[in-house]
C-alpha cells in the first residue's frame, strides 16, 4: 500500500498476507492379498480423512489396512475435508479367495450300526461340496451336510473337496471313522440237580457277565453253578467286545429235583388174585411213568 500527500508517500508491503485455499481433491488406490486390503491415500489439501470400508465399518487414519473377513464386492469411500469443505471418492473393491475346507462330526464311530451327521465349516465363498466316505453308505455325497451310515467293522477315512470360481481345496482325515461290530450273545446250560453247567456260545466277545437269577454273579467265560434251591431262575448273560459294545441276552431255566419212584401195595400176593398198587413217587411236576 501506498499513500501519498503533500510532502510525500509512504509504502508497506506485507508478505503470504493473503491465503487463497481449495477444497481437497479425494484419491486414492488399493492393494489386495486375500481379504486383506491396503489402503493408500492420495489426497491432496486434505487435513482429516474418513473411511467408509463398505460393510458398516469406518476408520479416520490417512492409509488405513483392513481385513474383510469374507469374500464380495465391497463399496469404498474416502472423505477428505479441509476448512474450504470436503471431497469424496468412491471405488468398489472385490475381495475373493480361495475356499478352505472344513467339517465336524457328532461322532467318529461306535457299536455298528452307526449314524454319522457331518456339518461342513469350510469358508463362507464355498460354492460346492464333494464328500467321499470310505466304507459309508453313501459313498459320495454332494449334499453340504450329509447323514451317513456305516454297517461294517473297520477304520474309515473322510474327505471333503470344496469348490469355488477360483478354485478348490481339499481336506482328508485319514482313519477318521472306526466302527466296531456288535457282539452276539448266547448260551447254553445242562447239569443235574442243583448243579448247573453254562456254556458261553457268543461271538466277538472279550469280556463276559453272568447273573443267575438269585443275586449271584460271575464273570468267568464258561462258569458252573450250585443253586442252593430249586425253582425257576431268570439267567442274564451281559457280553462285551471291541470298542465297549455290549449286548444282553436271557433265559429262564426250570431247575427240579430228581424224581424218586416208589409205590405201595396191600396185598398179599395170591395166586389168582388182583393187587392193588399205589404210586407214592415224588416227581416234581414232571413226567411219571
Amino acid at each position: 500500500l501506498v499513500a501519498t500527500n503533500a510532502n510525500g508517500s509512504d509504502t508497506v508491503s506485507l508478505q503470504d498476507y493473503v491465503v487463497v485455499s481449495d477444497v481437497p481433491s479425494s484419491d486414492f488406490i488399493s492393494s489386495i492379498n486375500g481379504q486383506v486390503v491396503t489402503f493408500i491415500n492420495q489426497s491432496v489439501g486434505a487435513d482429516t480423512y474418513l473411511w467408509n470400508f463398505g460393510d458398516g465399518t469406518t476408520d479416520s487414519s490417512s492409509d488405513p489396512v483392513y481385513d474383510y473377513g469374507a469374500d464380495g464386492i465391497y463399496t469404498v469411500s474416502l472423505i477428505a475435508t479441509n476448512n474450504c469443505g470436503s471431497d469424496t471418492l468412491i471405488q468398489d473393491i472385490e475381495i475373493a479367495t480361495l475356499p478352505e475346507a472344513g467339517f465336524i462330526s457328532d461322532n467318529q464311530g461306535g457299536c455298528l450300526p452307526v449314524e454319522i451327521q457331518f456339518t461342513d465349516t469350510s469358508s463362507a465363498n464355498t460354492d460346492s461340496w464333494l464328500w467321499t466316505f470310505e466304507g459309508g453308505t453313501p459313498s459320495s455325497s454332494t449334499d453340504q451336510n450329509p447323514l451317513v451310515s456305516y454297517n461294517t467293522e473297520g477304520v474309515y477315512d473322510v474327505q471333503l473337496i470344496v469348490t469355488n470360481e477360483l478354485g478348490s481345496d481339499t481336506l482328508l482325515l485319514e482313519d477318521y471313522v472306526e466302527t466296531f461290530a456288535l457282539p452276539l450273545p448266547s448260551f447254553t446250560y445242562s447239569g443235574s440237580g442243583l448243579d448247573i453247567d453254562f456254556t458261553n456260545t457268543s461271538q466277538f466277545a472279550d469280556s463276559y457277565f453272568w447273573d443267575f437269577g438269585d443275586s449271584t454273579t460271575s464273570n468267568k467265560q464258561n462258569p458252573t453253578k450250585s443253586y442252593n434251591s430249586y425253582g425257576q431262575f431268570k439267567v442274564q448273560l451281559v457280553i462285551e467286545g471291541n470298542g465297549g459294545c455290549r449286548d444282553t441276552s436271557y433265559e429262564t431255566i426250570n431247575i427240579y429235583n430228581r424224581p424218586t419212584a416208589d409205590f405201595v401195595q396191600k396185598d398179599t400176593c395170591t395166586l389168582g388174585l388182583n393187587m392193588q398198587f399205589t404210586n407214592t413217587s415224588y416227581v416234581n411236576n414232571d413226567v411219571m411213568y
